[in-house]
């Protein structure tokens, strides 16, 4: 089991420090991704590392990011609409 390396890597950043965000590693490439998750389409990545991210990088990468002015208003849109129904 020493010697087993992980093919693929997906999971959830610290919510805390990056609502919405995924962290991506894939075997053979080197790169670690964290991306974020927009209400609508796929994940936007935001940061890209040679070593596994650590929640100061990722609070870092999500605070630094950019988010279109397009982006924001479908979101608020989307969250208008989903408060109706709770």
């Amino acid at each position: 089991l020493s010697e087993f390396t992980p093919v693929f890597h997906l999971a959830a950043a610290p919510q805390d420090a990056a609502p919405n965000c995924l962290v991506y590693h894939a075997y053979p490439n080197p790169t670690w991704l964290l991306a974020r998750k927009p209400k609508v389409g796929q994940p936007k990545v935001i940061g890209s590392s040679d070593v596994r991210f650590d929640r100061d990088d990722v609070t870092d990468l999500f605070e630094k990011m950019d988010v279109g002015d397009v982006e924001v208003a479908v979101e608020g849109v989307l969250n208008n609409v989903a408060s109706w129904f709770s």
